[in-house]
């Protein structure tokens, strides 16, 4: 397997972690180091880069479940805003359109998926309103 593939298989596995640990043992962290790329010397960045490249590959073939799971499993608390980027920065016409349709038709359910999950313990209320009050600077 090559190491796009292992990054593919654990984002839809949802073991990203795993599979970094994988290919760090594997050696692949090495090889980019040696290789000529301008950001070959981090596992993390390819990860990352070899991620959005999938998430963008499943947005051009109409997969946009795909896409947006991608995108949770790799931590992004802003999918609109990432969506929106990639509506702006495309060159196809049909992604684009398609995108930006779906930013104005589901803006709830995709502003949904950016919300923290609510912590399984209660919360200090003057924590609470610290936290609201950094937040608002």
């Amino acid at each position: 397997m090559t190491p796009a593939e292992v990054v593919r298989d654990a984002l839809l596995s949802e073991v990203l972690s795993t599979a970094i640990c994988y290919l760090r043992s594997r050696g692949v962290e090495a090889d980019l180091r040696s290789s000529h790329r301008a950001h070959a010397c981090d596992l993390f960045t390819y990860v990352r880069d070899i991620s959005h490249a999938l998430a963008y590959q499943a947005v051009c073939q109409d997969q946009i479940d795909l896409a947006l799971r991608i995108l949770r499993v790799l931590g992004h608390r802003r999918i609109a805003l990432h969506l929106r980027q990639i509506a702006t920065l495309t060159c196809r016409s049909s992604v684009r359109s398609r995108l930006l349709s779906l930013l104005e038709a589901e803006s709830d359910t995709i502003d949904a998926l950016q919300e923290v999950e609510p912590l399984s313990f209660p919360i200090d209320p003057t924590v609470l309103a610290y936290m609201r009050q950094v937040e608002r600077l």
